[in-house]
């Protein structure tokens, strides 16, 4: 988190989280720039018909999106999917 194991303890809640708010923000920025040039790279190298964009290499668009869920069935199915790879079985 880029604090002194002290300090961290002599911060409030909210101090906590706005600094991880905050190292994550930055994280992104940075990654911003990355998949940018990622992206570049890749078309540079590929053929004419396939296009990247920053988001194909972009970890935090990509677990974002994949966390989307459209429909409660969706829904349900995951949860049906987690159960029976979890070993527990329960279909409500």
């Amino acid at each position: 988190m880029g604090v002194e194991p002290v300090a961290f303890w002599d911060y409030t809640m909210a101090e906590a989280l706005s600094i991880v708010k905050r190292q994550e923000m930055a994280d992104r920025l940075r990654w911003n720039h990355t998949a940018s040039v990622l992206s570049l790279l890749a078309n540079v190298n590929s053929s004419k018909s396939k296009k990247f964009k920053p988001g194909d290499f972009h970890p935090y668009e990509i677990s974002d999106k994949k966390g989307e869920f459209k429909s409660r069935e969706e829904v349900m199915d995951f949860v049906k999917t987690f159960n029976v790879s979890n070993g527990t079985k329960r279909d409500n």
